[in-house]
């Protein structure tokens, strides 16, 4: 009997072991694996971009750079030569300076310049006209002693506030796009007078304002769009368009001269115009100042002269409303299309006429 117990406890004993054992060879061989690999990331991995962090600085190759603090100058900007260059101002100041704040000094391409300011320069806050396909977006320039932003062909401007420039706030080249920027108080030196946006043929402005410029508010070339902008007292006409241009959706109010102004081929539809041209008394609400222009829904209130397409003629003057316009709501030479002008509607009136102007 202690024979057989004696069996079973040396038979417990193993099978323990033998599991105790099975158990710790499960854990893996002791032999590390090689050499311990890096623990930390490089400093050009952490922030793969070029820091600026004085001024003069050019950048001769493609890449991505960036502003470490506000950087001021009596001497030189940012000169860019390169094409394929991405400068992020990181909400820093450019402020200067003997020349242009940030200067392209080649014809290059694809650039982008964004989120900061750019103030103060002796020449143009950003002279980029040389270069095509570019980006400018949340940008602030102002007080800069000629353009603030001058870009070339191709550009698009996202959300710019531009001021106080002695030159041009904004001009841009041809099938240029210009959204969501504010442009104020720009354009004199000397015996001249700039606008406050300029763009070229072929170009969008869009969900812009314009105000106190010394020349017109904004100024758009052949096959252009104008739409949902704002133009106030600026000192000639608010909104001027070429050729074939399509300006809609805006308001234009308190300029020296027109409202709006188009020359020939143009859609002009439901813009309201007020107060334009008072007592300069040369100023209309709405001017076509050629032919085969669509004049259309539009509202024109108290301005030196309502809609006047005289001496113009074809053009087709329809459904627009104007009132105490102070020398003729209506200055329409013969020879132009236009809906019959229905004088004082009044209280629930019926017209069997859908393309009738009115004067109320």
């Amino acid at each position: 009997m202690k024979n057989k117990r004696f069996t079973f406890l040396l038979v417990s004993l193993a099978i323990v072991f033998s599991s105790s054992h099975s158990t710790v060879l499960a854990q893996g061989g002791l032999t590390p694996p090689g050499a311990p690999a890096p623990m930390m990331k490089s400093l050009d991995q952490i922030e793969p971009r070029t820091p600026i962090s004085s001024l003069p600085f050019t950048i001769t190759n493609t890449g991505s750079y960036y502003l470490t603090t506000n950087l001021v100058t009596t001497g030189l900007g940012i000169t860019i030569t390169a094409s394929g260059v991405t400068l992020d101002l990181m909400g820093f100041e450019l402020v200067g300076g003997s020349s242009n704040g940030i200067n392209v000094s080649a014809a290059i391409n694809n650039l982008a310049i964004r989120n900061g300011t750019v103030r103060g320069w002796t020449n143009s806050g950003i002279y980029a006209v040389t270069a095509v396909n570019t980006l400018l977006q949340d940008l602030c320039v102002s007080g800069n002693s000629q353009h603030g932003i001058y870009a070339g062909s191709g550009s698009t401007l996202n959300s710019c506030a531009v001021y106080g420039n002695s030159y041009s706030g904004i001009s841009v080249g041809d099938a240029s796009t210009v959204s969501g920027c504010t442009v104020g108080a720009s354009g004199v030196s000397g015996m001249f007078v700039y606008p406050g946006i300029a763009a070229g043929m072929g170009s969008t402005v869009t969900g812009c304002t314009a105000f106190t410029n010394a020349s017109w508010g904004i100024i758009v070339g052949d096959g252009s769009t104008v739409i949902g902008c704002t133009a106030r007292s600026n000192g000639d006409d608010g909104i001027n368009a070429a050729v074939g241009c399509t300006v809609t959706g805006c308001t234009s109010s308190s300029n020296t001269g027109d409202g709006i102004e188009v020359s020939s081929s143009c859609r002009v539809v439901e813009n309201t115009c007020v107060g334009n041209g008072v007592g300069a008394g040369v100023g209309a609400g709405i001017r076509g100042n050629s032919s085969r222009n669509r004049i259309d829904s539009n509202e024109v209130m108290g301005n030196d002269r309502g809609i006047q397409c005289n001496p113009a003629t074809a053009n087709l003057i329809i459904r627009n409303s104007a009132r105490g316009n102070t020398v003729v709501n209506y200055d329409i030479l013969a020879g132009n299309n236009s809906g019959a002008i229905i004088l004082s509607p009044g209280v629930g009136f019926s017209a069997t006429n859908g393309w009738a102007n009115f004067e109320f």
